[in-house]
């Protein structure tokens, strides 16, 4: 076995890889355009897609489904006088309804109380002749 030479640095190649750090990031230089040219691709798309959305008129919204803008005054002061009128009309039918259960029990109690009377007053009629 021979003597290690004092003029060689051990390890030598130790010191490169180290001072050198991980392979990658020896290609960080080569990734960083491919790295900027996705997320610009990305963006754009985004963009696009939402530029397109907002055209055609889809409703935007954020990633739980909530709309990312609010409406305009006009709309939510035509859904409010929209859902008034609708509570309006609800009411109106509710009387309507308790107006018909009214005139149908009328009609049906009257008609049947008033057969039995006729029929009552011709069998008075039949016992009086």
């Amino acid at each position: 076995m021979m003597p290690p030479d004092f003029d060689e640095p051990m390890g030598h190649e130790m010191v490169t890889i180290m001072d050198s750090g991980p392979d990658w990031f020896m290609y960080l230089d080569q990734l960083a355009p491919l790295v900027v040219a996705v997320v610009l691709v990305l963006t754009i798309g985004w963009i696009a897609t939402t530029w397109l959305r907002i055209k055609n008129g889809y409703p935007l919204s954020d990633a739980w489904g909530n709309a990312a803008h609010p409406l305009p005054k006009e709309n939510s002061q035509q859904l409010q006088r929209l859902a008034d009128e609708n509570a309006q009309l609800r009411a109106d039918m509710s009387r309507m309804k308790d107006r018909l259960i009214t005139v149908e029990r009328i009609v049906t109690d009257s008609g049947y109380h008033l057969t039995s009377e006729f029929e009552r007053l011709r069998d008075t009629e039949k016992e009086e002749a």
